[in-house]
């Protein structure tokens, strides 16, 4: 996923001038959902990012009884939002 965000005024712009160019998929891969970005309807905005299932990864943390962190992460996950 890729943003462009002003710096001057925080918001989301259009991709620059410079343009890049995206890989194209393979042939044999079928199309898959992308990331739908939605505008925020709260008065400070924001925006909601809707990844699809295979994008999303599953971390979990556990507190050690040392105090250390644990850390595990999955690809994929139930599809739970």
């Amino acid at each position: 996923m890729r943003v462009y965000i002003d710096p001057a005024t925080g918001k989301f712009i259009d991709a620059p001038a410079v343009q890049v160019v995206a890989p194209q998929p393979r042939a044999e891969r079928a199309a898959e959902p992308a990331i739908q970005i939605v505008p925020g309807t709260s008065p400070a905005g924001g925006v909601l990012a809707q990844i699809p299932p295979h994008l999303r990864a599953e971390i979990r943390v556990v507190v050690q009884p040392d105090g250390r962190l644990q850390s595990d992460c999955r690809q994929g996950s139930s599809g739970e939002p």
